[in-house]
């Protein structure tokens, strides 16, 4: 069972960072990369995506991830600002990340 769920896990992050990898393309500072930065890079965003889908206080659906040279970018919309600070932390406890830089905003609560 829980190799299924681990299966359903990875193939769903791998969905969700499909869309971005043309963007990556037509940036310039990623384009200026080595493939060894581009893979790294990429490793990490993907590590990210998969810690936030693993924890059941951050919504990887609603959070972008996007890494260059080791930052890492946190856009999209947290629920609530412990959210939002959850999602920083858990990006830089992942092996790579040099920095994180949270733009996420916060929902209004009604």
């Amino acid at each position: 069972m829980k190799t299924k769920s681990s299966i359903a896990m990875i193939l769903t992050a791998a969905a969700l960072m499909i869309p971005g990898l043309p963007l990556h393309a037509a940036d310039d500072h990623y384009s200026d990369k080595t493939m060894g930065e581009k893979t790294d890079d990429a490793m990490i965003t993907s590590k990210v995506k998969m810690e936030l889908m693993g924890n059941s206080g951050t919504s990887a659906m609603r959070t972008e991830v996007d890494t260059n040279n080791g930052v890492v970018t946190l856009s999209g919309t947290a629920k609530s600002t412990a959210e939002k600070e959850l999602a920083t932390q858990i990006a830089k406890k992942v092996k790579g990340v040099t920095k994180v830089n949270n733009r996420m905003t916060v929902q209004s609560e009604k």
